[in-house]
């Protein structure tokens, strides 16, 4: 029995040193205009970069000392990377799908290239310095990051900066941005809010597509471009749209499972391809401009089975205008009808106005139907086959909109029940 538990012991403490792991022989050299050292053992390494210079800046993830070079691809082992002061960059594809966990950047560092930290998807955490001016394309694409501050000094971001960061749930940007580059939080879908910069003008390319978490969305009054797909597939139920944007672009809104309303500006001429495709909650849409905006085609494409198309509210002066634009759907008017009470010149008349319970209708056409909305745009009343009279009885006492119908147009009047 000794015999067997001394076996046991001596295996163990066999075992015990063969695992562990024996340091690696120093890498050293030089990088560009600086000096890196890698220590450590095989999956716990260090990287060490110092001097007073730049490193270079690829343009793909090739001929790194930890990649390539001779010593096979030690990105995933190296753990730790510190930068001294005196490092005037971080090259592009320098540490990309490095296996880190944090990193502070000196303050000898002003641009970070395309690709720096692509891939780190263990980094959870940066810090970058005050004098950084530029961050370059799919700097931290799929990065760990959870929470990030990008410095008042930076004016340069490239596109996909901070893509598909699944751990994001904060960031803030320079108060003097102007432009959100394309892609440039794409699919980062933690983020439950963002502030943008009141200095912005424009929401670039997929910048804020994806953000499903996203609960609501503040637009800049500044904001006047907005590019394809901006705010597609995100979280947020409400939004408002400033003034000063003409186009609503191509998916710009695509599948917003969450918008229930949106009321679209003045400002807005053109509205593009299946820019409010599978909003399924959207129930209201409100266009403000007297002029419609020319609709693409497929603007709003056909929903999932069961749902519904949204109310479209439009001016009442430019209802007709509406009717031409977007026939085949069913307009509201707004309660902003000017002197001209018949949106189609045509000589209706109504009596007596206002009324208690039945209220006649005279005209140059047979009418085909006629309507009662209240001042919200809610469909009250319904009657077909109209016999020169409408019965308001069930009414009550207020103001209501009534839409009435022939064979080819439109008119429509107040109405006052008492």
């Amino acid at each position: 029995m000794l015999k067997k538990s001394l076996f046991s012991i001596v295996c163990g403490l066999f075992l015990l040193t063969a695992v562990q792991a024996e340091p690696i022989d120093p890498i050293s050299g030089v990088y560009g205009s600086v000096n890196y050292l890698i220590t450590g053992e095989p999956n716990n390494l260090t990287l060490a970069i110092w001097g007073n210079g730049a490193m270079p800046e690829h343009e793909d993830a090739w001929n790194r000392p930890w990649f390539d070079m001779g010593n096979g691809d030690l990105r995933a082992s190296i753990k730790h990377i510190t930068v001294a002061e005196g490092v005037l960059n971080i090259g592009g594809y320098a540490f990309e799908a490095c296996g880190l966990t944090s990193i502070v950047l000196p303050n000898s560092v002003s641009t970070i290239g395309n690709n720096a930290f692509h891939n780190c998807g263990d980094m959870t955490s940066i810090t970058l310095p005050n004098t950084l001016t530029s961050i370059g394309d799919y700097a931290f694409w799929w990065t760990g990051l959870i929470s990030v501050t990008v410095p008042e000094s930076v004016t340069s971001l490239g596109t996909w900066a901070f893509a598909h960061c699944k751990q994001l749930i904060s960031i803030t940007l320079p108060s003097t941005m102007t432009v959100l580059p394309d892609y440039f939080l794409c699919w980062s879908d933690a983020l439950p809010s963002i502030t943008l910069p009141a200095s912005l003008t424009a929401i670039g390319e997929a910048a804020l597509q994806g953000l499903m978490s996203l609960t609501s969305l503040e637009i800049p009054a500044g904001v006047i471009s907005l590019g394809f797909g901006a705010l597609a597939e995100s979280g947020y139920s409400t939004l408002t749209l400033p003034e000063g944007i003409d186009t609503i672009p191509n998916q710009c809104f695509y599948h917003c499972v969450n918008l229930t309303s949106l009321e679209i500006p003045e400002s807005v001429v053109f509205i593009g391809n299946v820019a409010f495709c599978h909003c399924e909650s959207l129930t209201q849409l409100t266009f403000k401009s007297i002029t419609p905006p020319t609709f693409d085609e497929d603007w709003i494409c056909e929903y999932d089975e069961g749902a519904t198309n949204p109310t479209i509210t439009v001016p009442c002066d430019a209802l007709t205008d509406y009717q031409n634009a977007i026939p085949d759907y069913t307009l509201i008017p707004d309660n902003n009808c000017t002197g001209i009470e018949s949106v189609n010149a045509l000589e209706w008349h109504i009596y007596p106005n206002p009324v208690k319970n039945e209220l006649f209708l005279s005209g140059d056409f047979p009418v085909t139907k006629a309507e009662i909305y209240n001042i919200t745009g809610a469909l009250l009343l319904s009657e077909i086959n109209i016999n020169g009279k409408i019965n308001l009885s069930a009414l009550l006492p207020g103001s209501y909109m009534l839409m009435i119908y022939t064979d080819n147009s439109v008119a429509v009047k107040k109405v006052v029940k008492e």
